[in-house]
């Protein structure tokens, strides 16, 4: 068998054992499935190379056909790399146009489609200096140019990201992905983009899989060095002050209607031993409020925003198992889950009960300490003492969700106070543009507030002949979809009189459409406004969307 057969049989295994490793670390995190896809594209390319030189068919027809599909492989590096190095170490706003996925890969169908359709970029195949390869036809020098372009702007964006890095270790895994890049990428430009031409081959070296093993060997040791794409455990650097002072290794029930006493006391145990956040709310807003720099939070949302999302009905599938094997590998370590009446109202009070025990009896074995938080009055005073009973201590804290009313972006208010002073501040706020969604007639609030340079939603069963309009029974799919859409950076939304859309929608449908709204809305700088009748909606209903606001104006 020809010698070079190995390097390509090598380096279809490293490529096999590092996309298995990902999937079982980390099988739902958006940046490891798409590194996972750039290893196929490896392995697309390596498993043609390795029959070419180790078992090459007799009939040119499958020499082509083997050729043409290496190539495919070859053809989507660039388009993945690029959209890799936007989803690492944080998502581009880039990836938020809808259009943006269609940028990234059309170069990638181009050079597919004219690798299939003909034979102006690859004309035949002959005998290369390391076994059978393509010989370049008519349209390989500019698409290969282009070829070369992409992966240049691809490693320009990672090396920023590296630029970026704000602690040394971050630094140092950034430095190690650009290096794992940079050097196979830049080397493999010369010989294997430019090589034809360079060396008057006609075709290119053959160092192309090389160049992937060197690249998959360093991106490797970052997995398991530094344990890149995998929840990384890591205490805070800047030290707070001891409010709390709670005793670690017990379970701790919080009752509060905001996040001040969990988050003060979770913040003050992980300056001493590595934690874990699991919240609904915003990861951003909640990082710089409670300066978590280093400890992963975790974010129960469907908004892929940054590298650790769960969805939050996979609560005994995705989110107890990710607590639980985290306590395995981190004995002793502080664990934080937040927004515990969300969870009862998406997966049901039985199954968030059957979670919380597994979790509060694997924190004990662990020596683990486990804060959960649970708005007063959000469950029935028969499931609140079930609650009580699975912990070693319950912390009742009369803190409130914070009465602040600017209007200042990013952020999120629930006004119970009066519907007139709601659309009168936001008439006077300088925010634009403005996005008002109300089940009251758009031209009549234009007309009473003033608000002429808002855009509206009418939220009716009815059509309106000159706002758009949707049934309130689609709220969470045609209405998020549509606002979603329409939704810049800094820019104000509100969504109004939610007593009416629970009573024709139902409830959770309402706080679902609300809290993907707001995860939206907090990815792109914006302030989302909600108001609510006091009184008009059961308490337990109420509690449970105040807790999903940053500031209540009662």
């Amino acid at each position: 068998m020809n010698p070079y057969a190995y390097q390509s049989l090598a380096a279809l295994i490293i490529n096999i054992l590092l996309a298995v490793y990902i999937l079982s670390k980390n099988p739902r995190g958006a940046t490891a499935r798409i590194y996972v896809l750039l290893l196929v594209a490896f392995i697309l390319w390596d498993i043609p190379e390795f029959i070419l030189r180790g078992f090459p068919p007799d009939d040119p027809s499958q020499l082509l056909a083997l050729t043409r599909l290496e190539w495919t492989g070859i053809s989507f590096i660039p388009g993945l790399m690029s959209h890799f190095v936007l989803a690492y170490p944080r998502k581009s706003s880039f990836l938020d146009y809808p259009w943006s996925l269609l940028i990234i890969y059309t170069p990638s169908v181009v050079f597919t489609s004219f690798l299939w359709a003909g034979n102006l970029l690859v004309e035949s195949v002959v005998t290369g200096p390391m076994g059978y390869s393509a010989k370049v036809g008519a349209l390989y020098m500019p698409l290969g140019s282009l070829y070369a372009l992409i992966i240049i702007l691809a490693l320009s964006h990672l090396g920023r990201a590296y630029a970026q890095a704000g602690d040394t270790r971050t630094r140092t895994r950034s430095g190690l992905m650009l290096l794992g890049f940079a050097v196979p990428v830049l080397a493999g430009i010369v010989s294997e983009v430019y090589g034809p031409y360079l060396f008057q081959t006609g075709t290119r070296v053959g160092l192309g899989t090389a160049y992937t093993t060197a690249f998959t060997a360093i991106v490797a040791y970052t997995v398991f060095r530094y344990r890149f794409l995998v929840i990384e455990p890591a205490t805070e650097v800047v030290t707070v002050g001891r409010a709390f002072r709670w005793e670690k290794g017990r379970n701790y029930l919080v009752l509060e209607k905001g996040r001040r006493a969990s988050f003060g006391a979770f913040r003050e145990l992980v300056q001493d031993v590595p934690g874990l956040c699991v919240t609904a709310f915003p990861p951003q807003i909640l990082s710089d409020e409670f300066t978590l720099q280093r400890t992963p939070i975790l974010w129960l949302s469907s908004q892929e925003a940054y590298q650790w999302t769960l969805k939050p009905s996979y609560l005994e599938v995705e989110v107890l198992q990710t607590i639980l094997r985290f306590m395995r590998e981190n004995q002793g370590s502080a664990i934080l889950l937040d927004d515990l009446e969300y969870l009862c109202q998406v997966n049901g009070f039985r199954s968030t009960m059957r979670s919380v025990s597994q979790m509060t009896g694997a924190a004990s074995k662990n020596g683990c300490t486990l804060i959960m938080s649970l708005s007063p009055s959000s469950v029935e005073p028969q499931q609140e003492a079930a609650l009580r009973s699975l912990f070693d201590d319950v912390q009742s804290h009369p803190d409130e969700v914070s009465p602040k009313a600017s209007l200042v972006p990013p952020g999120s208010i629930l006004w119970e106070r009066g519907r007139e002073e709601c659309f009168r501040a936001i008439s006077r706020a300088t925010l634009t543009p403005k996005i008002l969604v109300s089940t009251l007639l758009p031209e009549k609030l234009q007309a009473a507030y003033e608000l002429y340079d808002a855009s509206f939603l009418w939220v009716n069963p009815s059509s309106h002949p000159r706002f758009p309009s949707h049934d309130p029974s689609r709220l969470p799919f045609e209405v998020l979809r549509d606002v979603s859409k329409a939704l810049p950076k800094d820019s104000l939304v509100y969504v109004g009189e939610l007593e009416i859309l629970i009573e024709q929608a139902g409830f959770l449908p309402v706080l679902e459409y609300v809290k993907h709204l707001m995860d939206v809305a907090a990815l792109r700088s914006g302030l989302v406004v909600a108001s609510v009748g006091r009184g008009s909606i059961a308490p337990s209903q109420l509690a449970i969307l105040e807790k999903r606001f940053a500031s209540v104006v009662a």
